[in-house]
């Protein structure tokens, strides 16, 4: 939930920001382009962070309602290491999803999942897995 509240406090400050900015700073220093132009980088740069906000939003409040999509079958699960995170990823056939902070819980592997998920960015929100062979319950996670 924080990666969330870090992305929607920066996309509302550079909605605010990018007006301002252009306004006082481009405008009073004089800097020159052509008129289409000016208003073409600014509503694309404007654009880009609403849009950004747009697709946040929708994403929060999944989050904050608890909207989940449940999806079960056969996943390989798998340790990953970034620089910033590591975690678990969840692979089926046509889903990846996430489970960041659960490093060293589960054993890679093959197993039976079922998955429940944020819809926007498959971020993972729980996670039970089971042997393959005889359906027993090996490990549940909930964020």
């Amino acid at each position: 939930m924080e990666e969330y509240g870090t992305l929607f406090i920066l996309c509302i400050f550079f909605i605010v920001w990018t007006p301002i900015y252009y306004f006082r700073h481009i405008r009073k220093r004089g800097i020159k382009f052509h008129k289409s132009f000016d208003s073409i980088v600014a509503a694309c740069i404007f654009l880009f962070f609403i849009g950004s906000f747009t697709y946040l939003l929708q994403d929060i409040t999944s989050v904050l309602k608890q909207r989940t999509m449940v999806y079960k079958g056969r996943c390989e699960v798998e340790e990953y290491n970034t620089a910033k995170n590591s975690g678990i990823a969840v692979l089926f056939e046509d889903k990846y999803i996430n489970f960041n902070r659960f490093k060293g819980e589960v054993k890679d592997g093959q197993y039976d999942c079922r998955v429940e998920y944020y819809p926007k960015t498959e971020i993972g929100y729980s996670l039970e897995l089971y042997e393959s062979n005889n359906g027993s319950l090996v490990k549940e996670i909930k964020n």
